[in-house]
């Protein structure tokens, strides 16, 4: 780009100290900078390291070479040529002092590119192998073919494409050109290898649902999901036109470098991929987990995990107070408000979470719940816990009764009614008169709980037996670099305390 004219640089440095305070931010409400530090916290191995630092480091390189660019153009200015008018002044014209700061300023360029094919292979590498791992977790990612190729991969990435740039350093132009098409060609191939990903990440998913990984995994895949076809999509916005101009530059006669317009129409797009795609990268890699800011903090408990119902009932007085902020029951299917409404009426009929649970009368609701039809129950906390070991509350005036929804309009946690959307119980087919009375253990959703990516096919497998299918790196998944917690949190694979791991 040293032929166009000084706006692409001003936009290439604007987006890029964006994404530089970006970044900082993020990475400040991530974890105050704990992931930065070496050898800090668990799971924090060497691959977790290399990850990490070769993604920050290409950020403020880009950042670089865009600004000391900008502050060239700028200084040179503009130069009238005869026969092809007011035109940026060539690199030839320069003074010797800016000239020399040309291979400088393309070496940072191709080394942060090369950071970057190393950073994106390891996704498209990452993802290509959960995708095609069986759940009974005999490859690791470490072990297997995948974790190879990404090696060799980065090594050709990260030498070949700054290799270019040195061979070709004799000509500010050439060299420019041949880096383009070299680092945007591995680019591109890496981006186009990642649209099978993003085809059979659906099924990926519902066979996800269908072996019983945790909630809090699938929700976080399916983010995940989103923001790869988005990622992607600027992915092309910044490959395809530095391979457009890299190829024409390497022709004889070049065509489009030599028109203004077109040089700075596809820089400008490139610069807009490039950080757009970015950020999409740091939101994959360092995931912010907003329940905890926003609050709920998370409680953990030594008991067998269970599944919705097999916890213990605690009496608790109308003054304590739980560090936990309460946690309703979260329904498998939306209902109208019709339909909600007219359970209502029937507080202990139509709901299929807790319907059985009907405790003995005191005098302690009063207080809590003052409208509630059964005015002397206690509340009754029943604890839910996954198998991470996060417990869950759900009050007896909650998981008794639908009518304890419309008690007050504010609860003790300061939320009103309308905002405990997770309150709304499920609504249940009611058999005709004339007919069979159906178990009332076994009553059905009215909408069967599918979702955007189906549900839980599998009647016969409980969610606790199928947790024991998904693949280990899957069951505590939390992102593309964090494989050692993903892993090692596994009992069965569970590292010692002593020693080193990759």
């Amino acid at each position: 780009m040293c032929h166009t004219s000084p706006a692409t640089y001003m936009i290439w440095s604007i987006l890029s100290t964006t994404l530089m305070v970006f970044l900082v931010s993020h990475l400040w409400a991530f974890d105050r900078f704990r992931s930065l530090r070496w050898g800090k916290g668990s799971g924090s191995g060497a691959f977790k390291r290399v990850m990490t630092y070769t993604y920050l480091l290409s950020v403020p390189l880009i950042a670089t070479y865009a600004c000391g660019f900008a502050y060239i153009k700028y200084s040179e200015g503009w130069v009238d040529i005869p026969g092809l008018g007011v035109l940026p002044k060539p690199h030839e014209k320069w003074s010797q002092r800016h000239q020399d700061m040309i291979f400088p300023l393309q070496m940072l360029f191709a080394v942060a590119w090369g950071l970057e094919i190393v950073t994106h292979l390891e996704e498209l590498c990452f993802w290509l192998f959960l995708l095609r791992s069986n759940t009974s977790g005999d490859a690791h990612w470490f072990k297997s073919a995948h974790f190879k190729l990404w090696l060799v991969g980065s090594l050709l990435g990260f030498v070949g494409i700054p290799l270019v740039t040195v061979f070709k350093r004799q000509s500010a132009n050439e060299s420019e050109a041949w880096t383009f098409l070299i680092g945007s060609a591995g680019s591109l191939l890496l981006t186009l290898l990642f649209l099978p990903v993003l085809f059979g990440f659906p099924s990926f998913l519902r066979r996800l649902k269908e072996e019983g990984a945790q909630r809090r995994v699938v929700m976080r895949l399916c983010h995940f999901h989103d923001i790869n076809i988005i990622r992607i999509c600027f992915r092309f916005f910044f490959v395809l036109p530095l391979f457009v101009l890299g190829l024409d530059g390497v022709l004889p006669n070049p065509v489009i470098n030599h028109s203004i317009f077109w040089t700075d129409l596809l820089t400008f797009l490139a610069a807009l991929g490039c950080s757009a795609s970015s950020v999409m990268t740091l939101l994959i890699f360092f995931p912010r987990d907003l329940e905890s800011e926003a609050g709920y903090q998370r409680t953990t408990s030594s008991r067998t995990s269970s599944f919705g119902g097999n916890g213990q009932l605690t009496m608790i007085a109308p003054h304590e107070k739980d560090s936990t902020p309460i946690r309703p029951h979260r329904p498998e299917s939306a209902v109208d408000y019709e339909a909600s409404a007219r359970s209502y009426d029937r507080p202990f009929s139509g709901y299929s979470g807790q319907s059985g649970m009907q405790p003995t009368p005191t005098s302690a609701t009063a207080l809590r719940y003052p409208n509630h039809p059964l005015h002397g129950q206690g509340p009754l906390r029943h604890e839910v816990i996954e198998e991470d070991g996060t417990t869950f509350d759900i009050y007896g005036a909650q998981a008794g009764s639908t009518a304890a929804l419309t008690a007050s309009s504010k609860h003790d946690d300061g939320s009103s009614t309308d905002e405990r959307d997770g309150q709304v119980p499920r609504v249940t087919v009611q058999a005709p008169s004339g007919m069979p009375q159906r178990d009332p253990s076994r009553t059905r959703a009215l909408y069967p709980p599918r979702g955007r990516f189906g549900g839980l096919h599998n009647s016969e497998l409980t969610p606790s037996d199928a947790r024991q299918t998904v693949h280990p790196m899957l069951r505590h998944y939390k992102s593309p670099i964090d494989l050692i917690d993903s892993y090692y949190t596994t009992p069965q694979n569970r590292k010692p305390a002593s020693g080193n791991y990759v």
